[in-house]
């Protein structure tokens, strides 16, 4: 009885320690999140303006080898 008492005591442990990682590793991309977050209200903003938001970037599509303003663009956070 107490060996499986340690066992699952052990084993809540071993989930506790793997929530906390996961939240620590969460903490330090919210950071980036936040941002990605902001750009795309700025972005949702100006186009509800009336505002062309394809070229707002234009110095980053040839960086890519892409032409400006054709391809959709993707951020991932990773």
């Amino acid at each position: 009885m107490i060996q499986e008492l340690n066992a699952r005591h052990q084993d809540y442990r071993l989930v506790e320690q793997d929530l906390h990682q996961r939240r620590v590793r969460l903490r330090g991309k919210l950071p980036e999140i936040e941002k990605a977050v902001a750009a795309v209200a700025m972005l949702l903003e100006r186009r509800e303006a009336g505002e062309d938001v394809r070229g707002l970037c234009p110095h980053a599509a040839p960086a890519a080898g892409l032409s400006a303003g054709t391809a959709p663009v993707m951020y991932a956070v990773g």
